[in-house]
C-alpha cells in the first residue's frame, strides 16, 4: 500500500492546491503508513475524484457516458474502487479495480451485486446490519441527490480472512455510483495501541498506586495557579474527579497543615530544572491521613520564573507503616514492648554526648527481677513471661515521657533519666520498687526486684557508667535483695 498511498495522496494533493515541488513530493513519499493515512482520512477524498477525473483528461460527463474509460481510470487507481448501478438491495457491480480485486480479495464472480457482499465483508450480523443500512441510506440519497455521501469507516474482512479497517467513500456519477476505499488499518491499529499503552500505563500505576501531574504556576509563583492529575492522582488525594483537578491554593490545604510550608519552600528554593523528593502527609476527606512520596521536576523560563513543575506521587502509606513497624521490632523487645538492648545503648550514647557537651545531668537506674528463676521452674516459662510482662506495664507507668525504659537482658531492665542526677534516680526506682511490688502477679504472688542507681559523672563513658549502676544492683542484690543501692555509696574498686 505504502507506494499506492503515495501516488495517490501526490494526485489529490496536486489537484487541491497545486504541483508539488520535488522537496514536497519526497516529503509525501517518505512519510509512514500511519501519517499517510491520516492523511488520506484528512483530505476530502472523495470531492477530489473530480478533479482526479479531470487530471486524467475525463470530465464526468464524458465518464458517465463512457464506461470503459471510467474503468480504464479506475483500474489504474492506486486505491480499491468499485463501480455499481441502482441503489439498495438491487445494486449491481459493475466493475472492481485492480486494487479492489488484489487488496479487498474480491472479484465479481464472488459479489455480483451487494447483497453478496455484506455477508463476506461483515460475517458478523451484529455489525453488518447497521452498516449496510446506513450505507444503503447514503447511498439512496446520494443518488437522488447527485452528490457525494459523508465517508464510513468500516472494517472489512477480505478475501484472505484479514480484516482491514477502511475510509469508504463514494459518490454519483450519471447512472453509477463510484466507491473508493482508503485503507486506514495502519492509523487505527497505532491509535488501538497507544489507547491501550496508554491503559496499561493507567493499570499500572493503580496497581502501584503512582500517580502523575503538572502545576502551571500563575506569574511564576508555585503557590498559585492550575493542576493536572492523572487518574490514580484523584484516587491518592480521595477527590471526585467529577469536580475537576483542583487549584494549586486548593491541592495546599489538602496537604497536612505542618508540610505545607515545606513543600512551598522546597520548590521554590529548587534549582534550574532541578529534582527534588519530599515525603508529605495528605488528609482526605473525612480526616483520614495518607502519606505520600512526591518526586517533582521544577521548569523555569528565562527570567528564572518557575513555568512548570511536573512529577509523580506515590502513595506511601502502607510503606511507613512497614518502616515504622521494622523499625519498632528492631527497637523494641518483643516479649515486654519496652525498648530493647540496642536501642538502651543507642539513648545512652546519645546521653552521654549531651553531657560532654553541656555536663547536663543525667542517670542510670538497673533493675533485677528477685528469685526469677525460681518462678520459672515452679510455675512454667508462661508465668515467667507473664511476671516481665506485668513488672514492665507497672514500671512504664510511673515513668515521665522523657525517661526510657527498657529490657537489658533476660529478667534485667534498664531505665535512663535526662536531667535527674543521683538523688533524683533514686526516688524515680523507690517509684518503681513500690509498683512492683504492690500487687501481686497471678499465682506468683508477690514479686520484687533489685535495683542499682548511677548518675553520670566527668570522665566516665556510657559503658562505664552502666558497669557503675551494674556494681550498685550486685550490691542490692547481696545486702538482700528487694532494696535499692546507689553508685556512689559503694566502696572504691
Amino acid at each position: 500500500m505504502d507506494s499506492d498511498s503515495t501516488a495517490l495522496l501526490v494526485l489529490v494533493l496536486e489537484r487541491r492546491f497545486g504541483v508539488l515541488t520535488p522537496r514536497q513530493r519526497a516529503m509525501v513519499a517518505g512519510a509512514d503508513l500511519a501519517t499517510k493515512a491520516v492523511w488520506l482520512e484528512a483530505l476530502p477524498t472523495a470531492r477530489c475524484l473530480d478533479d482526479l477525473f479531470a487530471a486524467r483528461g475525463f470530465q464526468t460527463g464524458e465518464l458517465a457516458s463512457s464506461p470503459a474509460a471510467l474503468s480504464d481510470l479506475i483500474d489504474a487507481s492506486p486505491v480499491p474502487m468499485v463501480i455499481t448501478e441502482g441503489v439498495g438491495d438491487f445494486e449491481r457491480i459493475v466493475f472492481l479495480n485492480r486494487e479492489f480485486r488484489q487488496r479487498i480479495g474480491y472479484t465479481e464472480s464472488d459479489i455480483p451485486d451487494v447483497r453478496y457482499w455484506w455477508p463476506l465483508a461483515y460475517p458478523d450480523p451484529a455489525y453488518r446490519e447497521p452498516i449496510a443500512q446506513a450505507w444503503k441510506e447514503r447511498m439512496a440519497r446520494a443518488a437522488r441527490d447527485r452528490d457525494r455521501i459523508d465517508p464510513m469507516e468500516v472494517r472489512i474482512r477480505c478475501g484472505d480472512g484479514a480484516v482491514r479497517v477502511f475510509q469508504a467513500h463514494a459518490t454519483s456519477i450519471g447512472s453509477w455510483n463510484l466507491g473508493v476505499f482508503v485503507e486506514i488499518t495502519a492509523l487505527r491499529e497505532a491509535q488501538e495501541e497507544l489507547a491501550l499503552s496508554k491503559e496499561w500505563l493507567e493499570e499500572a500505576q493503580r496497581i502501584a498506586r503512582l500517580g502523575h501531574w503538572i502545576a502551571r504556576p500563575e506569574g511564576g509563583d508555585p503557590g498559585r495557579g492550575t493542576l493536572w492529575w492523572s487518574r490514580v492522582t484523584y484516587e491518592i488525594f480521595g477527590r471526585d474527579p467529577s469536580l475537576g483537578a483542583p487549584t494549586i491554593e486548593q491541592y495546599r490545604a489538602l496537604v497536612h497543615s505542618r508540610d505545607r510550608d515545606r513543600i512551598k519552600r522546597l520548590v521554590a528554593e529548587c534549582a534550574d530544572d532541578g529534582h527534588y523528593e519530599i515525603e508529605y502527609r495528605v488528609v482526605r476527606e473525612g480526616g483520614e491521613p495518607v502519606w505520600v512520596r512526591e518526586l517533582g521536576r521544577v521548569l523555569r523560563d528565562d527570567t528564572g520564573r518557575v513555568e512548570r513543575v511536573i512529577g509523580t506521587v506515590l502513595d506511601v502509606t502502607r510503606q511507613r507503616a512497614l518502616q515504622q513497624e521494622l523499625e519498632y521490632r528492631a527497637s523494641h523487645d518483643a516479649l515486654t514492648g519496652l525498648y530493647n538492648r540496642a536501642k538502651l545503648q543507642q539513648l545512652l550514647r546519645g546521653l552521654e554526648l549531651g553531657y560532654r557537651e553541656s555536663r547536663e545531668p543525667f542517670s542510670v537506674v538497673l533493675l533485677d527481677v528477685d528469685h526469677f528463676k525460681t518462678v520459672n521452674d515452679r510455675f512454667g516459662h508462661a508465668m515467667g513471661d507473664e511476671v516481665l510482662q506485668e513488672l514492665s506495664w507497672r514500671m512504664a507507668g510511673v515513668l515521665e515521657a522523657e525517661q526510657h525504659a527498657g529490657r537489658w537482658g533476660g529478667e534485667e531492665f534498664m531505665v535512663l533519666l535526662p536531667r535527674v542526677d543521683e538523688h533524683g534516680a533514686s526516688i524515680v526506682a523507690e517509684r518503681i520498687a513500690e509498683a512492683v511490688t504492690r500487687h501481686e502477679v497471678a499465682c506468683a504472688g508477690r514479686v520484687t526486684v533489685s535495683i542499682g542507681v548511677a548518675e553520670m559523672r566527668p570522665g566516665l563513658s556510657g559503658g562505664a557508667l552502666e558497669n557503675l549502676a551494674d556494681r550498685a544492683l550486685y550490691a542490692a542484690k547481696g545486702d538482700g535483695r528487694d532494696c535499692i543501692r546507689r553508685a556512689s555509696e559503694l566502696p572504691p574498686g
